[in-house]
């Protein structure tokens, strides 16, 4: 039975809403709050993440408190309210009163151009140097994409960073951009994200990947692309995770994808 008590840990834009039953940790839900650009607005939005309870405190309804009390605290004073979930947990926020989304997939076929080839410096999270530079660049970036994009995104992008993309930062100096990307043996390139002060044409993205990487037959896109020198149609496929959202959902737009790194 559940004894503890409602505990708030707040490091910058990350909050934890927990129950706490001395040394304890018996149910968490955290919220990050972001500044998300949809189609050139801003909004201010708060995203859900890592919600877990106990195995021995689960069916007592503790996640389901603290989300409750999450929309409560938070929807008077954002836009919208969003989280990530998987498919075993749909049901569940759907009882929550979260509207599923349809996020799309945007794939490429191509053949790299090896015209041109950047100088590349591969950043290690390891170096307080290339940490600087990581930090300084999110200061400046604009949205990866013009249809949905989020800025203010530090301590989740340096997470990523360190935990999944230690061998695949790689800095631009020539454009001031940094690239996050993985390839695999079947030919395909995930372009996770890509920090700009400004925004880069895809024949820029185009040049950068290949002076890292050749034989790519295809390019997944982490985000919407919305480069002004190309055009990738959108495709639906079922996924295990899917977006929920809760707020006005016209805002959204009618195809697109949440950017990939900014899950929390």
């Amino acid at each position: 039975m559940f004894m503890g008590q409602l505990s708030f840990v707040v490091i910058d834009r990350y909050v934890c809403h927990s129950y706490i039953d001395g040394d304890r940790m018996l149910s968490n839900v955290s919220t990050t709050e972001y500044d998300v650009y949809i189609e050139g607005m801003k909004y201010t939005a708060i995203q859900i993440g890592t919600v877990m309870t106990k195995p021995e405190f689960r069916g007592e309804g503790l996640s389901v408190r603290l989300t409750e009390k999450i929309l409560e605290k938070y929807k008077p004073n954002v836009d919208f309210i969003y989280l990530f979930g998987h498919k075993k947990v749909w049901n569940y926020y759907l009882k929550q009163g979260f509207t599923p989304i349809n996020e799309a997939n945007y794939c490429l076929d191509v053949s790299l151009d090896n015209s041109r080839k950047h100088v590349l410096r591969k950043l290690s999270i390891d170096s307080e140097e290339d940490v600087g530079i990581i930090r300084e660049l999110v200061k400046r970036r604009v949205p990866v994409s013009e249809a949905v994009g989020v800025v203010n995104d530090e301590s989740v992008l340096l997470f990523y960073c360190q935990i999944a993309y230690q061998e695949n930062i790689v800095y631009v100096p020539g454009c001031d951009a940094i690239v996050i990307f993985t390839f695999d043996e079947t030919g395909m390139l995930y372009l996770h994200d890509v920090l700009s002060s400004r925004r880069l044409k895809f024949s820029e993205i185009s040049e950068i990947l290949h002076s890292e990487v050749s034989d790519i037959s295809k390019i997944w896109f982490g985000f919407t692309p919305t480069f002004e020198d190309l055009v990738v149609s959108p495709k639906y496929e079922t996924e295990n995770d899917k977006m929920f959202f809760v707020g006005n959902e016209s805002i959204l737009p009618k195809a697109f994808r949440y950017p990939i790194i900014a899950h929390t």
